[in-house]
Formats: C-alpha cells, structure tokens, sequence
C-alpha cells in the first residue's frame, strides 16, 4: 500500500470566497479525519456542494423501464420503518434475499426480511455502511460519533473508527494504522474483497487489511464504492474539484496483493443543475451493470461504461442494494428531510426505506 501525503482541491465553499479548499490524503488517522467534513453527521464523505432547488421528496415517481433493468411505469413502496438521523445507511443482501442497514446513532444493524419485517440485526458502537463477503461474513465501518450524536454521550461511545466483522463472530477487522497509530473519523462506504479484508472510504480509499492495519489505498475524493462481480475491478465515485466538474465513476484494476492500477475515469455522472448532487452509494448486478445514486435518481450503466437511463427515487437516494425474492428487488434508504428542522442537533435528517420491483437481479454470493 502506498503511504504519502498529497492535497486535492475540494468544491470551494461561499466562507472560502471561491478558493478550492484542500483535501490531505495520507496513511495517518489524523490526515483521514482532517479529509472527512464533520458536518456531515458521520461518514458520508466530503462536502456535497450547496444545493440550490431541491425538490421535496415524493414517493409518487413512476420508472421509465430500461430494458433488462427495470418496467417502466412502477412505483416505489416504503418499508414501514422511518428514524431521524444518520440513521438508515450501507444497505446490502444476503445470500437469502434479506436486506440489511446501519443505524449510525442507535449502533445497531437493522434486518428487512421477506415480509418487510424490521428487527435489529446485530449490535456494534459507532456501526456505519455494511458490506458482505463471499463466506457470508458481515462487516461495518466503525464512525467515531460527533457532537450532536445522541450515542456520543452514551455508556459505549467507539474509541476508535476503523472496520469491524459482525459476523459470524463479532470483532475488530482493522482500527490501527500502518505507523501503529489508532485511527479516527468516521468512515464512509466500504466493499470486502476476497482476501478478508476492505476497502473504505473516508474522503480519500484506504485498506483495512486482515492484519489489523489500515493503510491508503488510492488519492482522491470519494465515497461509494463496489466490486465488479468477478472482484477484479473496484469503482468508486470521484467528487469534483471546481464548481465546474462534474462527478465520476473512477476504476481501478485490483491485484492479488490488494494494490490497485491502472486508474481511469469509467463514467461521468449527469448532475441536477438545481441539486448538483455528487455521486453516493453505488452497486453492481449479476450482469455487471453498475448503479450510481446521485441526487433523486439512480443512474444505471452497462459494464462498458454506457448510459441505460436513469431511475427516480421517492428522496435523495443514499445507499442501493438488490435483494428481496430471487434478488430481483431494487431498495434505497433516502434521505427524506428536505425543508425539516430535525429534532436532534447535527443529525437533522429522516432516513427512509423504500422498494421497487426490478428485472435485474443481484449477485447472491456477496452483500452487492
């Protein structure tokens, strides 16, 4: 893994008068933290730009069908299940079809069954996105929680981020960096490869190694993350520079060793002029199709990088995953607070789940 220091420069904010504010990528906790935005609420990455004309969430939407993806004309049900916070985050299935979240403020991993059940999964300080391996094992960002947080003042609050395993047995995957420094923030996504460890994002990518170590894997800024199906190339969104950017898909070769090459932009993601949304979460199907969330659709490319079209969500759509019967059901936690002024300071958002039934179907050996 490569271990250096290198700024980037981030959308610049009205405080800074237009000049693009640094990011610091380094193999330290204390340059990953810097790298993330606090107010954020925990782990989802670098600053989306300001947006100026967000519509209000509706769960009214109809699909426009895209063949082998998705009927046109459909509409989005909610699971009843709702909470305020970064509380619904990192959704992904199970070999059976399950459908699994993170609760970041109640540190708990909720389970969605067949019947839309709700029930809490698993129990861990801090709990964030989730990812799934070919052996069944469940694994979780760890987030230090931030002030605001109702878990910071709590009897357990993590003292460290990192990666945990959930599953089957419950212990800490990675929190230590290379320089043996524990590492801090709160990460964003992450995906599990086949050698027992996991990439993550906090700003920039970095490894949580099966050694316990936490390494950079990759300078950039970024946030969702997925595997190609057969694991050999891993995609990750690319947030802008400059105002006048536009987000991306980047991918990258994944080698034996888990160290990455041959980077390249693999798709531009289409912006809402009113939202200017950055790319989120993102996923992969049993075709190899790729899925992108951005703003309130789901931009959905052929494993060539082409465009298929797009599928509007009920909110700001924040992780997707196939799951459900056969895997042949799309779900989406949304960001549903548009205009609402939350009843917990730093946490002021309404997470929401929804589903929609699809023709694709999704990869049944791993999380998505």
């Amino acid at each position: 893994m490569f271990l250096g220091l290198v700024t980037w420069p981030l959308v610049a904010s009205a405080q800074q008068g237009g000049a693009p504010a640094p990011i610091v990528c380094a193999g330290t906790p204390q340059a990953a933290a810097a790298a993330q935005n606090p107010g954020r609420g925990g782990g989802r990455g670098p600053a989306q730009p300001p947006p100026t004309g967000i519509a209000p969430p509706s769960p009214d939407v109809t699909t426009t069908e895209i063949a082998g993806v998705i009927k046109g004309g459909l509409k989005w049900t909610q699971i009843m299940w709702e909470a305020i916070g970064n509380n619904g985050d990192g959704i992904v299935s199970d070999k059976d079809g399950n459908v699994y979240f993170a609760q970041e403020v109640n540190s708990a991993a909720l389970k969605i069954d067949k019947n839309d059940k709700v029930t809490v999964f698993a129990e861990s300080p801090g709990i964030g996105s989730l990812a799934i391996d070919e052996k069944g094992r469940m694994f979780s960002v760890r987030r230090m929680l931030l002030p605001g947080n109702p878990a910071f003042a709590g009897p357990n609050p993590p003292p460290t981020g990192g990666v945990v395993q959930l599953t089957p047995e419950k212990k800490i995957l990675a929190d230590t960096a290379a320089d043996g420094t524990k590492w801090v923030g709160g990460p964003s996504d992450l995906a599990a490869d086949k050698r027992g460890g996991a990439y993550f994002t906090q700003g920039c990518l970095y490894y949580a190694s099966p050694d316990g170590k936490i390494t950079l894997a990759a300078e950039m800024r970024t946030n969702g993350i997925t595997f190609s199906p057969d694991y050999k190339v891993l995609y990750l969104t690319q947030n802008p520079g400059a105002p006048d950017e536009a987000p991306t898909m980047v991918a990258f070769d994944v080698q034996p060793d888990a160290t990455l090459t041959n980077r390249r932009t693999f798709v531009t993601l289409k912006q809402d002029p009113a939202d200017r949304a950055n790319g989120d979460g993102s996923m992969v199907d049993a075709a190899g199709r790729l899925y992108v969330s951005v703003g309130s659709t789901i931009q959905v490319f052929d494993k060539s990088g082409k465009s298929l079209g797009s599928i509007p969500t009920p909110g700001r759509a924040i992780s997707i995953a196939l799951g459900g019967p056969e895997h042949k059901t799309l779900y989406v936690v949304v960001n549903a607070s548009i205009g609402l002024q939350g009843a917990l300071p730093g946490v002021q958002r309404t997470m929401r789940v929804f589903r929609i039934p699809a023709v694709a179907q999704g990869l049944k050996n791993r999380g998505k």
